[in-house]
């Protein structure tokens, strides 16, 4: 019989709140349906025409244009507005979904791969920085704000020619995808790198690699991120070192807490 995974969410005292931004809604709203079962509150960037009525207490939906910083800005601060203040931040780069958005080698893509890929990632994690550290200065308790890293790649056209790999139905990356992926990478290693001894910031690299059981189930992959990320809450895990703290962490990797975050079903 197939095994089944299950994943044991460690349930805060009180609600969070977390920012979804790079996947947009309705693209995510799989994964935003995770994080409220997480015992989260929600706020997700959304292009204007698709944003429906926020009829839900715990998710609410903002408009993002991710080439500009004033809208960047303008997006946490709505949600700050709403919720009080924003505890984590989850940035989630899906090559899988861009590939499909950004097959073409046009000029056009060219310019949107720049805008939405690129410099949307880097406006709002600038934003997210300052408004961390604000909050962190402010506040009596100082408990730093999370931002997550989530990286879903997907097999690039050079990796398929040059090792003849078979993708079994996943898509692969496009040219444009493939190197705003590379960009997201490096830009987060060097953004952990740059930042790891802030006592404001705690920055988490995530990836869900195709391997991945949960690699096509972004409900899943919240309850796992949330899971893991409730776990660095935890005494122990202040004894994670800071270069231990730039390495990627796996979709299913368990927490540094210790705790165990699944449990496997025959």
């Amino acid at each position: 019989m197939k095994k089944k995974t299950l994943y044991a969410i460690i349930l805060p005292t009180m609600n969070k709140t977390m920012l979804i931004a790079g996947k947009k809604f309705p693209d995510c709203s799989s994964f935003a349906d995770g994080v409220v079962l997480a015992n989260r509150n929600v706020m997700m960037a959304a292009d204007m025409g698709k944003i429906k009525e926020n009829s839900s207490e715990v998710e609410k939906y903002f408009d993002w244009n991710e080439n500009s910083s004033l809208s960047a800005r303008s997006f946490i601060l709505q949600g700050e507005n709403s919720f009080g203040q924003i505890d984590e931040a989850v940035l989630y780069f899906d090559a899988v979904l861009y590939s499909v958005f950004f097959k073409d080698f046009t000029l056009e893509n060219c310019t949107r791969t720049a805008d939405v890929l690129i410099k949307g990632f880097l406006y709002i994690s600038y934003e997210i920085l300052t408004r961390f550290r604000d909050t962190f200065q402010r506040s009596t308790v100082k408990k730093p704000g999370k931002l997550v890293f989530l990286l879903r790649p997907c097999p690039t056209k050079y990796e398929t020619v040059r090792t003849g790999l078979k993708t079994s139905g996943i898509p692969v990356s496009d040219l444009l995808t493939a190197a705003a992926a590379a960009a997201f990478s490096s830009f987060a290693e060097n953004f952990a790198a740059t930042y790891t001894e802030e006592d404001f910031i705690r920055i988490i690299l995530a990836r869900c690699d195709n391997e991945s059981e949960i690699y096509r189930k972004d409900t899943e992959l919240a309850a796992w991120l949330c899971s893991y990320l409730d776990s660095l809450d935890c005494e122990k895990s202040e004894s994670v070192s800071k270069k231990q703290s730039l390495a990627w962490v796996r979709s299913g990797t368990k927490g540094p807490a210790g705790f165990n975050l699944f449990f496997k079903t025959h």
